[in-house]
């Protein structure tokens, strides 16, 4: 799915090859643990906080294992985000770092990624396993006889543009097979892929529907894979089904199988994401809407010949809108781990064990913050479970536990060398230097500019759990207005007049915190004595979204802009639900991504979304209130939106994106209009999407272009938004094997400031560079 923010960050996942231990010694180093591939970069220009912890995450995405074994996937949030691989002989209670062979760390590129899948196939004594992750373009796997020792191999057989693995799962007497989905445009479509050594993937004949497959389970010859389909326009009352498809003969031949469903769901909606082999047969869970409570309620069946599935006892529900995230079967023993969101949006995970017929909920750990289930695992008669939760910075745990008895509790760490976790992500003029923005150790804070042209230590704006940050502005007479999101749900701001003491804005500000009600800020700007904020928002998920656009005088009592008229009215939620220039309907969406300050009034831009496509729009304002909704074209291009809009004397140039028919990849897209917003012309360009910028000073628009060999980059510099001149850049700091990402870019006068973060195999640094215009 395109992105749509404002800047477009193109910092890239790197590889890493750790050399530690959380509990036990680790081998020998060999060259996957040295600085082999790993050219030095420029120092960092952006400073920690003092006496503060590194304060470096790590996510679980998935576990492995034979019995005896266990392997950890997980993503490293440091300096860099980077993937690592783990293994333990104890079913958890400790971990030791993976190592690689010299040749695949030799043969390690910078833009590396775990794809947060792992499995093992077992052929009697002999083990094969694998961890897929993308390099580029590329999808690689990571392979090991012993789960320590690791060899990397580019994987023939899956598209990374169009194909996307959820689950893998080893096959009894060697092999592996994966489930996911593929994507052409408008359309996905579940898939399945088979593979003898984890490398060369054919694509298995899937039984012919729309959607995806999240999980996969083998025992024996015979395999069940689960998933769901979001109807993208409701079908005799129905948005979303559940995909059950079944194989007896190690996923050559597939046929679907038609889900049973409460009576109470209505035939509402209902999908299915984990499943378990169990001695006898497979149980298969997931939720399906309660219509008559107006929840989420856990799916949970069982089947002991594939054909026949009838449903357990039913799973208690101590919160709204719960649903089983994890199954595992210890012998006879069946335990299900389910998660639910707080009428608050606060997330919780909890365990069921099924004992004599009945449900008995397990004592576990319990956490204030949000708290989410990511994967699970058996060995050595442990099932294990990893769970993150949302404090600052978020920490990592495996849940343990046996057929009897409580959970206990294991923190997951991140190596010592993952470094300081500091992400700058923006600039901003305040009292006429250039300041920073972005995360340094787990909180959210701005960067002063001093006087050498640098930044001095960072001010905290937030260090709440709950609350991020994406976007901070300044303004001489409005002060500071940062803002961002609470629970990841629902849009605030924070405003401050010296930067260092912050208001909050009301969680409810923009919409209602209730169920299903989010929102999103895209962009801001101070005009006309007004802070003006857009972005998207929703009171039924994804739904209906309709587009955010409010204005305030102190950046924190914020007052909601008017639609101009209204088209039409009613959907299948509301009768009488207005559909208008700003309110959307289901399958009918609205969002702004970018605005613009005009001489009077404001401009901006996004899109209109229908069941397959997004269109691109604009809005005018000529009093900050009111807005009119404006459909834009885009020729020979069916999918298109806009990210952001600039302005030179009376010309307004857009940027975005635009996608052909039939095509894997988007390309760059400008619009262009000389009447105030009112109209607009429509201009595509070769290039990927990413790694692309436009600003503009007082007589000219400015676009900043990275190339495809992802380290250079050419200035395109127009007067007029037609002609364009192109000047080449090269990145200060630079050297071969060092990728570059274009994290912003600000126009001061006579100069642009571009924030550039420079990365190799390892570990990244940020710089400024500053461009003479």
């Amino acid at each position: 799915m395109p992105y749509h923010p404002r800047i477009i960050a193109a910092l890239l996942a790197l590889a890493l090859t750790l050399a530690g231990c959380t509990g036990e010694t680790p081998p020998p180093p060999t060259a996957s643990s040295s600085a082999v591939n790993a050219p030095a970069l420029p120092p960092d220009q952006f400073p920690p906080l003092p006496d503060r912890a590194d304060a470096a995450e790590i996510t679980v995405h998935d576990l492995a294992s034979d019995g005896t074994t266990l392997v950890m996937v997980a993503d490293v949030d440091g300096r860099r985000t980077l993937p690592l691989l783990r293994w333990s002989a104890d079913a958890g209670a400790t971990w030791t770092d993976w190592q690689l062979t010299d040749d695949a760390a030799r043969a390690t590129t910078v833009d590396e990624a775990a794809s947060g899948v792992a499995a093992v196939a077992i052929s009697g004594e002999r083990r094969t396993w694998l961890a897929l992750g993308t390099a580029g373009d590329d999808v690689i796997a990571w392979t090991s006889a012993d789960a320590k020792t690791w060899n990397r191999t580019p994987v023939t057989g899956l598209d990374s543009d169009a194909d996307h693995v959820e689950s893998v799962s080893g096959l009894t007497g060697g092999g592996f097979v994966a489930v996911g989905q593929s994507w052409t445009v408008g359309v996905t479509r579940p898939s399945i892929w088979l593979s003898a050594d984890g490398v060369g993937w054919t694509r298995a004949k899937a039984p012919e529907a729309e959607g995806y497959l999240q999980q996969v389970a083998a025992r024996g010859d015979r395999l069940v894979a689960v998933g769901g389909h979001d109807l993208a326009e409701r079908r005799n009352g129905r948005s979303g089904e559940s995909l059950l498809f079944t194989s007896r003969d190690r996923g050559e031949n597939w046929r679907a199988v038609t889900v049973p469903e409460p009576a109470d769901s209505g035939k509402f909606y209902s999908s299915l994401g984990a499943v378990t082999a169990t001695p006898s047969g497979f149980v298969v869970g997931g939720s399906y809407f309660d219509q008559s409570e107006g929840t989420y309620r856990p799916l949970l069946l069982r089947s002991d010949d594939l054909t026949a599935w009838r449903r357990l006892p039913k799973l208690a529900e101590p919160y709204q809108s719960s649903g089983v995230g994890s199954l595992m079967s210890l012998g006879s023993t069946l335990i299900a781990a389910q998660y639910a969101s707080t009428a608050d949006d606060v997330g919780k995970a909890w365990v069921q064990r099924l004992e004599a017929g009945r449900w008995t909920t397990v004592s576990h750990p319990v956490a204030e913050a949000s708290t989410s289930l990511w994967t699970a695992s058996v060995a050595n008669d442990t099932a294990v479970l990893a769970v993150q939760t949302e404090t600052r910075p978020s920490s990592s745990a495996l849940w343990r536990l046996g057929a009897t008895g409580a959970i206990t509790e294991v923190r997951v760490t991140p190596p010592e060398s993952a470094g300081k976790a500091i992400s700058p992500s923006g600039l901003m003029l305040v009292d006429g230097r250039v300041a920073g923005y972005g995360t340094a150790q787990g909180a959210e804070v701005w960067w002063p500019g001093n006087d050498q042209g640098g930044f001095d230590t960072p001010r905290v704006v937030v260090d709440r759990a709950d609350d991020s940050i994406d976007y901070l502005a300044w303004s001489a007479r409005g002060g500071f207005l940062a803002t961002g999101s609470h629970a990841d749900e629902h849009a605030l701001t924070l405003h401050s007049a010296d930067g260092t003491n912050w208001t909050r804005s009301r969680s409810d500000a923009f919409n209602a915190t209730g169920q299903y009600h989010s929102g999103e800020i895209n962009d801001l700007t101070w005009a006309h004595d007004q802070w003006v904020v857009v972005g998207e928002k929703s009171t039924n998920g994804d739904v209906r979204t309709s587009a955010l656009a409010y204005t305030s005088t102190n950046g924190v009592r914020w007052t909601e802009g008017s639609p101009t008229k209204v088209t039409a009215r009613g959907d299948w939620y509301d009768r009488n639900a207005p559909l208008d220039d700003l309110h959307g309907l289901e399958n009918r969406g609205r969002i702004m991504n970018g605005v613009l300050a005009m001489p009077r009034g404001l401009v901006a831009v996004g899109e209109t979304r229908s069941a397959r496509y997004q269109r691109p729009a604009a809005w005018v304002s000529g009093n900050n209130d009111y807005w009119r909704l404006i459909r834009l074209d885009s020729p020979g291009y069916p999918a298109a939106a806009l990210w952001s809009v600039v302005r030179v004397g009376d010309a307004l140039v857009a940027s975005g994106w635009a996608r052909a028919a039939k095509a894997k990849r988007s390309v760059r897209a400008m619009w262009r209009s000389t009447d105030g917003g009112r109209s607009w012309t429509f201009h595509a360009f070769e290039g990927g999407e990413e790694g692309s910028l436009l600003a503009a000073s007082e007589n000219e628009f400015i676009w900043v272009v990275r190339s495809d060999d992802l380290h250079t980059f050419t200035i395109y510099r127009s007067p007029d938004g037609l002609t364009w001149t192109a000047q080449p850049l090269a990145v200060e700091g630079w050297s071969e094997g060092v990728l570059v990402g274009l994290d912003d870019a600000l126009v001061d006068g006579n100069q642009l400031h571009l924030m550039l973060t420079l990365v190799n195999r390892l570990t990244a640094s940020t710089v400024v560079q500053t461009v003479p215009l």
